[in-house]
């Protein structure tokens, strides 16, 4: 749990130190100082829980993803040749992480995510 929390901790600081208010950031801090009824109303049920002896927890929640892509959107290094119906399709699958660290009050005291299905 501790290496846990420390984790949470090092990447809320490498997030606030260079990170652009986002739509999903703006979503975040609307429930920052909010209680596990208010995350869970939001969010559903934590992927994983965490908990220390002292009370605090750790809530992560993990989404996947997957997207197909063909040389119809542009995306460069795909060959195919769309004027002789060759197509080409590659898929990608993109992850966001998301934690919530609660004081023994149940009460949020830091959220982090990372990832690029945020």
């Amino acid at each position: 749990m501790k290496k846990a929390l420390r984790l949470a901790a090092a990447v809320a600081g490498a997030l606030a130190a260079g990170c652009a208010s986002t739509p999903y950031a703006d979503r975040l801090a609307a429930l920052e100082g909010a209680g596990t009824d208010d995350v869970k109303a939001a969010f559903g049920e934590p992927t994983r829980i965490d908990t220390a002896s002292d009370g605090r927890a750790l809530w992560t929640y993990y989404k996947t993803s997957a997207r197909a892509f063909s040389n119809d959107y542009g995306v460069p290094g795909f060959a195919g040749d769309a004027s002789r119906g060759e197509t080409t399709q590659r898929s990608a699958v993109f992850i966001c992480v998301t934690a919530f660290r609660f004081n023994a009050e149940g009460v949020v005291e830091a959220i982090d995510f990372d990832g690029k299905d945020c």
